[in-house]
């Protein structure tokens, strides 16, 4: 009777081991799917290119040909293959399923053709932000010197 139950145990653990499986590799395509749709690929490029017109000013030194390349030889799969595991902490494969939805979706699709837009947007008012900050706290600590002194 012992060696039945075990048999049991064994087939069920076994059978659960397999629908795990297939249903992290379902979700793994899934998120793949998704990224795709919300164009993470092409995000990811132009992250990269508004990252490099930043450094072009604070860089000139370095040639207009190095970016280029830099560019051309840019692996952006990477970049895919290590969102994959983040979708997959974060979100239920049923969560992934519903994104999926929506960005078939008009609205979805809409906010995929304006976010490199809007990320571009948003990394200049943050550059420009950020330098005001700084100027700020350089002013302050220059004022707080002074009265030391």
């Amino acid at each position: 009777m012992k060696f039945r139950i075990i048999i049991l145990l064994l087939l069920v653990s076994f059978s659960l081991k397999v629908f795990a499986e297939e249903s992290s590799e379902d979700k793994t395509k899934d998120i793949r799917l998704l990224l795709e749709l919300t164009g993470a690929e092409e995000n990811s490029k132009q992250a990269i290119q508004n990252l490099i017109n930043i450094m072009k000013k604070t860089a000139p030194a370095i040639s207009d040909e190095y970016w280029k390349n830099f560019m051309k030889n840019l692996k952006t799969d990477v970049m895919i293959n290590l969102l994959v595991p983040v979708y997959d902490k974060y979100f239920t494969h049923e969560d992934i399923k519903g994104m999926i939805e929506f960005y078939k979706t008009p609205l979805g699709k809409k906010i995929v053709s304006v976010q490199p837009s809007l990320t571009k947007d948003a990394m200049e008012i943050g550059q420009k932000w950020g330098i005001q900050i700084s100027q700020q706290i350089m002013k302050d600590i220059q004022e707080k010197n002074k009265r030391e002194e």
